[in-house]
């Protein structure tokens, strides 16, 4: 199959087929799974149209993906507990004069103490990385 002149395209090294979809297969070999792909699969395991080892089979994926695509797309609607997590995350230093103030975090059993002049935009990436860790 010959793909179009998009800029996108350069990305793409080929077309994998399953349940009539078209999955764009990118130059390093992987699947990129469209969100209306996705979508549908929860759907149609909700509906108990499809089973997930059917999912596994023709995707040529893991359980654990097609878990996640059920848990995440059933409504056919993105429903991820990623999506409802706050965006934003207040930090406030109060206590001591300026020059004494520290920073201090906690997250899951790892504890942090800064100076509390640590660059804002570092202190930002930083809580970001906390929030993504398991």
């Amino acid at each position: 199959m010959e793909l179009g002149g998009l800029s996108s395209d350069q990305k793409i090294n080929g077309v994998f087929e399953a349940f009539g979809y078209s999955i764009p297969v990118g130059k390093d070999g992987r699947r990129m799974w469209p969100r209306k792909f996705k979508q549908e699969m929860g759907k149609r395991m909700k509906a108990g149209t499809l089973s997930i080892n059917e999912v596994m089979r023709e995707c040529h994926i893991s359980d654990k993906l097609v878990y996640s695509w059920r848990k995440q797309f059933a409504d056919g609607k993105q429903s991820s507990s990623k999506s409802k997590r706050p965006k934003f995350s207040e930090v406030q230093i109060e206590g001591a004069p300026k020059q004494h103030r520290s920073i201090e975090l906690s997250w899951r059993g790892v504890e942090l103490k800064l100076d509390g002049d640590f660059p804002v935009e570092s202190l930002a990436i930083l809580v970001k990385q906390l929030g993504t860790t398991r």
